[in-house]
């Protein structure tokens, strides 16, 4: 179904010549979040193409008239919408329960030293740096007032990442379909 829902995207996003990449994010978007479960509680996704095309020239507007300089903030502008728009689904959709409080500082070094790390190793710290920045993202990420916890290890999945390949090269390449559903 995800593989379905990221061709019917990018055929949005192709056909409208990205002026509808919104309504197609938003379709990814909210097959990924309506299909997590956190301890046990499915969450919901209640954005729109609408709203996220509103947002983003919002962000283009103020990355123009601030000569660039804005776009440092476009990350973590985009991470507190898509925050803001999700919630439990057995809870209701109240606005300002759902954010996401990290800041630029802490993305803009998260990203460096995570850059490094992975550059130094040839990837092979990928698994380690990948924990590493969903730590991150969880430890800053509030859902219906309740904030998310990231307890992945990189050597669970260092382990995974092997499975996977294995499972990938057997199946000539066919189960690599499925790896971002894994992951």
């Amino acid at each position: 179904e995800l593989i379905g829902y990221n061709i019917l995207s990018f055929i949005i996003t192709v056909f409208s010549l990205t002026i509808a990449s919104a309504w197609g994010k938003c379709l990814v978007m909210s097959y990924k979040v309506n299909h997590t479960i956190v301890n046990g509680r499915r969450l919901k996704f209640e954005g729109t193409g609408a709203s996220l095309f509103v947002n983003r020239l919002k962000l283009i507007f103020f990355t123009l008239i601030t000569f660039g300089i804005y776009a440092f903030w476009i990350p973590i502008k985009q991470k507190k919408w898509e925050l803001s728009n999700i919630h439990f689904e057995d809870e209701p959709h109240v606005t300002m329960e759902s954010f996401f409080d990290g800041n630029l500082m802490q993305l803009v070094l998260l990203n460096f030293a995570c850059g490094v790390l992975n550059t130094l190793t040839l990837g092979l710290a990928y698994p380690l740096v990948s924990c590493i920045r969903l730590r991150w993202l969880n430890k800053h990420a509030v859902i219906n007032k309740k904030k998310l916890i990231f307890k992945g290890t990189a050597g669970s999945l260092y382990l995974h990442y092997l499975l996977w390949s294995f499972l990938t090269v057997i199946t000539f390449g066919i189960y690599g379909l499925w790896l971002k559903i894994n992951l």
